[in-house]
């Protein structure tokens, strides 16, 4: 989950081909959820190793706005779609797309072979801002999910100019082994419409 984030600046302004040292300072335009695990009340730990999770009534595509560096969801969907569990560590991190107002209809899906479906139906009230990791703990049992809400942190951008003014050209923003797994990585321009899909 660390390996999908979609970094946004606009700070560098009133810069020309002979500005030297233009410092970008990027802030994270995505949400991360953290969920950890604990099963209880008839479930046992052994009983997640199989487990698969899905994510209902979320939106999987959008639209970036570079004038106003909002996402946008004209013309979108909320859509359904499988998240990853780490059964080695009994977390699942999912990387969403805000929710800056009222949504109903969402849901997480937790399907455990031998215990069956158990489904967190997150209230509409609950918003995702921009920037922000979300961490929740996730108390599964057979009667069902209890989720309550730990820490929100700030999910901080990253700079391209060393705290001295330098540049710092040979220090990326990730690995180049995201970026062989991610080629789908872009400056764009404004007046480029921008379609990211996450799911």
């Amino acid at each position: 989950a660390d390996s999908l984030f979609f970094l946004y600046s606009n700070n560098a302004t009133g810069c020309n081909d002979k500005s030297a040292n233009v410092g970008l300072e990027f802030e994270h335009k995505l949400v991360k959820l953290v969920m950890d695990i604990t099963p209880g009340g008839g479930v046992i730990r052994e009983d997640l190793a199989d487990m698969r999770a899905y994510v209902s009534g979320m939106y999987a595509k959008a639209n970036f706005n570079l004038a106003s560096g909002k996402i946008e969801y004209t013309g979108q969907q909320p859509e359904d779609f499988e998240i990853f569990f780490d059964a080695e560590n009994d977390r699942m991190e999912m990387v969403v797309f805000p929710v800056t107002a009222p949504l109903s209809g969402r849901s997480i899906i937790f399907d455990i072979p031998g215990v069956g479906e158990k489904t967190w139906d997150i209230p509409a009230a609950t918003l995702f801002e921009p920037g922000r990791i979300y961490n929740f703990d996730t108390d599964i049992d057979m009667a069902g999910v209890t989720v309550t809400l730990g820490e929100v942190e700030e999910w901080k951008g990253a700079s391209a100019v060393a705290e001295s003014g330098e540049a710092k050209p040979k220090e990326p923003l990730a690995p180049d082994a995201f970026y062989l797994d991610y080629p789908n990585s872009y400056m764009v321009a404004p007046g480029v419409e921008l379609e990211i899909p996450v799911g």
